[in-house]
């Protein structure tokens, strides 16, 4: 996938956290593609045309709803 981004790359700039303090890590497009890769395998993300149900992520993020998130489906909520 990344010998697509080649050319992005160049005209890219890694993420860096505005946290006070001595920066200690770049975050790289290459990090977060390696990321989804490895979530996928662990069979934490669906990409599958019905894996995202839009409206309940909608529903569910409101605060009006809780505004849950699911980051490991059935493991750990985030609010």
């Amino acid at each position: 996938v990344m010998d697509r981004f080649e050319e992005l790359n160049a005209w890219t700039v890694p993420y860096k956290d505005v946290s006070p303090g001595p920066q200690n890590f770049n975050l790289y497009v290459q990090d977060c593609l390696d990321g989804l890769l490895r979530a996928k395998q662990l069979g934490m993300v669906d990409f599958a045309p019905d894996g995202f149900d839009l409206q309940q992520y909608q529903h569910l993020d409101s605060s009006l709803n809780a505004d849950l998130h699911e980051i490991i489906p059935g493991k750990l909520l985030a609010m």
